[in-house]
């Protein structure tokens, strides 16, 4: 089957060994932007025709969009830190991991090449492009449980998946096996994939965007010719006819169409820019009707680019493209992929891991905990939280508060705070002051004192009488 391009490669170059049907050329059919989409659509793909490779070349290293969107979502998955937590207390050193060991040892470092971060981020990338994930626990289970084995993450299109076993390709090109289960029913190799209908190998994310996957690269790889042939379309050379064979076109030979070929190849270069071409006879430049609006790959990118991002859950204003949009801005975008794509995906894993490794420490009850406090895209949602756990203080406990911001209970927080008591803030009067005040008060008003004095002026008066020049009354 032709590659995309090899259909309308007559556009830019054609084969030496060949002379120019225009009949039969693609040229021919090419009116607009939609036929060129059409020519370079890919055919008949669906998700059997899976290949990881093609997926990790076209769909990861070739396009923007799909390398972004990984990318974006993988470095997310690392932000939060992993505590481990075993009988509801927090491990922090070896010593405090009991049974857990390997599982604490495989927090702080998966293997001697990889950090827990860069695990989780290869993780994700594989559960993107493949559909599917495996880790390994090497060399094998005994040594896991002693502390000193790794967690590795196999690539998937190295791994075979039998009845009973995996076949997995080696550094080294030999293939070696692994048993699903091992003696006593662990699993060397935890094996996780999206539901396929027909399938077991998982669904890849990039399957159900393959469509606008490659029509973004091919019209990438379309816009990048029409800019090398100086933003215009390829010629069509015409022999007109000849006096000699008067109303006929005049046929080349092959030989002539060749080197006619080669003369235009070179001049179509963008080192022939400028030169000119003179050959002899009665020659016809017919250029390829397309209009600017046909050039214009704008419109038509940003459709396929939002069909990918869709695809892998990424609003398209993290894209910064133009038209409908769920959300509001950037940041508020941020914070609901983190809730809706990354958290559900880091949960699936840590719950896989529990289960795996608690075949290892079937009686130890541990847990792993996700730390989402100080992830700046999460940041509104904690205030709310806050703002919800102070609002419930007078119908939740203060333990039940504390779970509600994920703390441990404290002794005696199995009760309601209730309402601050009222802060009584009367204070005494000297209510025989108070009465002289009034007196003072109404026999200004009834005219006994002159208005033009106050209180403090009668009282040092009255003072003065009383107690000469010592106002305090004292030796």
């Amino acid at each position: 089957m032709p590659t995309m391009f090899e259909r309308i490669s007559s556009v830019f170059t054609t084969k030496e060994d060949a002379p120019i049907d225009l009949e039969k050329s693609s040229i021919g059919s090419v009116s607009n932007l939609s036929d060129i989409i059409t020519m370079l659509q890919p055919e008949g793909f669906t998700s059997a025709d899976f290949d990881y490779n093609k997926n990790l070349r076209d769909a990861y290293l070739n396009n923007t969009i799909a390398y972004y969107c990984v990318q974006l979502i993988s470095n997310l998955a690392t932000q939060p830190s992993w505590e481990l937590y075993v009988n509801d207390e927090m491990v922090t050193s070896d010593s405090e991991a009991g049974q857990v060991l390997p599982l604490y040892r495989f927090m702080n470092r998966p293997n001697e090449d990889q950090s827990l971060r860069d695990f989780i981020k290869n993780y994700i990338i594989h559960d993107y492009l493949a559909g599917e994930t495996f880790m390994y626990r090497y060399p094998n289970n005994n040594a896991i449980v002693r502390g000193n084995g790794q967690v590795r993450l196999l690539e998937p299109n190295k791994v075979t998946i039998n009845e009973n076993k995996y076949v997995v390709l080696g550094k080294d090109n030999k293939n070696f096996s692994v048993s699903k289960r091992d003696a006593d029913n662990s699993r060397p190799i935890l094996h996780r994939a999206h539901w396929h209908p027909t399938s077991d190998r998982g669904t890849s994310s990039v399957t159900p965007a393959w469509y606008a996957i490659s029509n973004f690269n091919a019209g990438l790889k379309w816009n990048n010719s029409v800019l090398n042939n100086s933003a215009r379309m390829s010629l069509i050379a015409v022999l007109k006819s000849t006096t000699l064979n008067a109303g006929k076109n005049s046929a080349l030979t092959n030989e002539q169409m060749r080197d006619l070929q080669a003369d235009l190849g070179r001049f179509a270069s963008p080192k022939g820019r400028g030169k000119p071409f003179v050959i002899s006879g009665d020659w016809d430049f017919k250029e390829l009707g397309q209009t600017n609006q046909d050039l214009e790959f704008i419109s038509g990118m940003e459709a396929m680019a939002r069909n990918i991002a869709l695809a892998f859950g990424v609003d398209p204003v993290l894209l910064s493209l133009p038209g409908d949009s769920t959300y509001n801005n950037k940041k508020e975008a941020t914070s609901n992929l983190f809730k809706l794509v990354v958290l559900p995906k880091l949960q699936a894993m840590v719950d896989d891991l529990e289960g795996w490794f608690r075949e290892l420490a079937p009686e130890s009850n541990f847990r792993i905990k996700i730390c989402i406090d100080d992830i700046p895209a999460l940041e509104a949602e904690r205030e709310s939280k806050w703002s919800r756990q102070n609002d419930a203080a007078t119908i939740l406990t203060i333990n039940e508060r504390r779970k509600m911001l994920g703390y441990e209970s404290v002794e005696g927080g199995d009760v309601i705070e209730g309402p601050a008591e009222p802060v009584d803030l009367a204070f005494s009067v000297d209510n025989e002051l108070m009465s002289k005040q009034t007196a003072f008060t109404k026999l200004q008003k009834d005219g006994v004192i002159p208005k033009n004095t106050t209180y403090e002026k009668e009282q040092e008066l009255i003072d003065k009488e009383v107690y000469g020049d010592n106002p305090y009354g004292t030796e």
